[in-house]
């Protein structure tokens, strides 16, 4: 019978916090989920200051930003069309993975302490290079450690977790910006992904059969 409270009876299964949590904590996926929100953290708080950034230490308006977020999206196009797939089968998801989170931790160290034009082109192809690599080899590794029937579900406590990256990276990189200084919210960030890297270098496996 279903509980009035709303949870699910314990003799005819769990409560849906509780799948959640058995398939969260501890697990491979627990630890992928995790990476996916320090991911969405990290590059929605350079998101949400890129541009204030280049105003306050180039000087740079609306024209020139733009050109530059127009580059970027260039850039993580050619990386997911010609260089993910090459990756992958040579290193698999894992490793392509960490080489990934590598571009954005140097990308964004970069961008924090520009001083210089070129340095934000640097940084930005690097950026786009990252972005274009982690973002597909999450979502491989996701669906790789899920069963079948459970991918659907897999899949949204990820994207879950993005979505909740999303909310509160901007939010504190913007308190970051304005009270501490214009390129700290970016070496936050790469501190970020380099935990995120940490975590996947001792915690994420590819699952058996697949390494």
């Amino acid at each position: 019978p279903t509980r009035t409270d709303g949870r699910t009876d314990g003799r005819t299964g769990r409560s849906r916090l509780g799948t959640i949590v058995d398939a969260l904590w501890g697990t491979p996926l627990g630890w992928l989920v995790l990476v996916n929100f320090c991911f969405y953290t990290a590059f929605s708080s350079m998101e949400s200051t890129y541009a204030l950034l280049l105003e306050a230490e180039l000087g740079w308006g609306a024209q020139q930003t733009g050109g530059i977020f127009a580059f970027v999206g260039v850039v993580i196009v050619l990386t997911q069309g010609l260089l993910v797939g090459r990756l992958v089968a040579r290193l698999g998801e894992r490793r392509t993975l960490l080489v990934g989170m590598t571009f954005l931790v140097v990308a964004l160290s970069i961008l924090g302490s520009m001083s210089v034009p070129w340095l934000a082109f640097v940084g930005s192809a690097l950026l786009a290079c990252g972005n274009g690599l982690t973002t597909p080899s999450i979502n491989a590794l996701v669906s790789r450690n899920s069963e079948t029937g459970n991918q659907g579900f897999n899949m949204g406590l990820s994207s879950s977790a993005a979505a909740l990256g999303r909310i509160g990276g901007p939010a504190g990189a913007g308190v970051i910006f304005a009270r501490v200084g214009p390129g700290v919210p970016m070496l936050v960030a790469a501190g970020v992904v380099m935990t995120a890297a940490l975590v996947v270098l001792s915690r994420v496996r590819m699952p058996v059969g697949d390494a």
